[in-house]
């Protein structure tokens, strides 16, 4: 059942009954010609079913239906291609548009066996593509995406609603604002009880620096309303910010400590198993698709410690390993 949290403007709970997340909240802005839909959902038949139904039940088509994607995530982004029609448009941000359009390549999923390389896993604990969520849930096929921008402006349903950067989750993450009422439409920029993974996307950029910069840049905005892709409303946002960067760092402290008792370079991976994960899991119990995320953020971090200048890094046959001194 879609519940209306602005006038004209619908949450809708699709769930994902094979999947740790559970579910997503897509939102509706239902207009009088042209609606627009937050994000959709993984590519299977489950969520396409649910989807539909929502739509149905609002009397709303497909082909009156634009798609706005917060972020690249199959979670948010898989559907699009059993939801696009002739007539209606999706958008997504410059940057994160590039990797929906590689989903397609068998290039692009290199960079998950690249990422094993990078943190020093292995063999038994790697990943391989296809036992990733993203490669079984992305989308069938490419389909044309609209590009938007931080300041691009929407109308949909009466409301005006500005594109504002949300970036650091992923590269291009964006969100959807309405300073009238104070509503920002956030994808998984800030979630009521989970943090969001921090992935080392490319080596030229410092992720987590981008997410905690994009985190700060919400704190100062005027928010009364966040709509969040996963779990309950937020009722304290600044709080709640607050603990996202405090667990940031507070992991670079753990890290770079891992980094300096070991006495020697050590690559992410080393780093990553000594490190407690989701609700206090050892890195023993996790499955190997937790482990990637795990030793992916974990670069991102020890590559955040390096630019502070608190550790060193040096490339040893494609792994970087990390010091404590200058090797």
């Amino acid at each position: 059942m879609a519940k209306e949290i602005l006038p004209g403007v619908f949450q809708l709970d699709v769930p994902f009954s094979r999947h740790p997340l559970r579910g997503i909240h897509d939102y509706l802005f239902v207009g009088r010609e042209r609606h627009l839909l937050v994000d959709t959902a993984l590519n299977d038949d489950e969520c396409e079913a649910s989807l539909l139904s929502h739509l149905r039940d609002l009397g709303v088509r497909l082909e009156d239906t634009d798609i706005f994607l917060t972020h690249m995530h199959v979670d948010h982004s898989g559907l699009i291609s059993r939801l696009k029609r002739e007539a209606n448009k999706v958008y997504a941000s410059a940057v994160d548009r590039v990797y929906i359009d590689a989903f397609q390549s068998p290039n692009h999923w290199k960079w998950l066996t690249q990422t094993n390389v990078w943190c020093g896993v292995p063999d038994e604990h790697a990943l391989k593509p296809e036992e990733h969520v993203a490669y079984s849930n992305r989308p069938s096929f490419s389909i044309p995406i609209q590009e938007v921008r931080p300041g691009d402006v929407l109308l949909c349903g009466g409301y005006e609603m500005e594109v504002t950067d949300l970036a650091g989750h992923t590269p291009g993450q964006v969100g959807l604002w309405h300073a009238e009422t104070g509503s920002l439409f956030s994808g998984d920029h800030i979630l009521n009880k989970i943090t969001p993974n921090i992935t080392t996307w490319t080596l030229d950029r410092d992720y987590l620096e981008m997410f905690c910069e994009s985190l700060k840049r919400v704190k100062s905005m005027p928010v009364r309303c966040l709509y969040a892709a996963h779990g309950a409303p937020l009722p304290h946002l600044h709080g709640r910010i607050d603990e996202l960067l405090k667990h940031h760092a507070d992991r670079l402290a753990v890290m770079e400590s891992l980094v300096r008792e070991a006495g020697r370079p050590v690559p992410a991976f080393d780093v990553a198993k000594d490190v407690e994960w989701s609700r206090g899991e050892k890195f023993t119990e996790i499955t190997i698709q937790q482990k990637w995320f795990a030793c992916s953020e974990t670069l991102a971090h020890l590559r955040r410690l390096v630019s502070q200048g608190k550790l060193y890094s040096r490339w040893v046959g494609g792994t970087l390993y990390f010091s404590k001194s200058e090797p």
